[in-house]
């Protein structure tokens, strides 16, 4: 009893995790950089740049996670991504990881994707 009251007790005082506003309010898209300057980074920086409308229209976010930003290294250690690498993670509005690459992500990928979630697709009939 005392050991389930004092891990209530800890839960109660951690800081949310980073994606946690986000959930069941908007999609989330995390792009992993090693440096500002990777091509990589660029590339998906110019695509997301291009399809602002669509990236807006499907509730998505963009979070940059660049050496030494916000949530950076603690979004790193959750997804096993290593510092030195270009990763994009779309992250669903259930929280739930729903598509990883190593390399930048067209928009019409994205889009496809997300058009087909069963959430998604109760949006669009609202």
């Amino acid at each position: 009893m005392i050991a389930i009251f004092l891990l209530n007790a800890f839960l109660a005082f951690q800081p949310n995790p980073p994606l946690e506003r986000y959930r069941w309010k908007q999609r989330v898209l995390l792009v992993f950089a090693p440096a500002e300057t990777a091509k990589a980074f660029s590339d998906q920086k110019t695509i997301i740049r291009q399809n602002e409308a669509g990236f807006q229209e499907r509730e998505l976010v963009v979070l940059d996670l660049l050496p030494g930003g916000k949530n950076t290294e603690a979004l790193q250690q959750q997804f096993g991504v290593k510092p030195q690498e270009f990763t994009v993670i779309l992250i669903g509005k259930d929280g739930g990881e729903k598509l990883r690459r190593p390399a930048p992500v067209a928009a019409k990928e994205l889009f496809d994707l997300i058009d087909s979630m069963p959430m998604r697709q109760r949006e669009r009939n609202e």
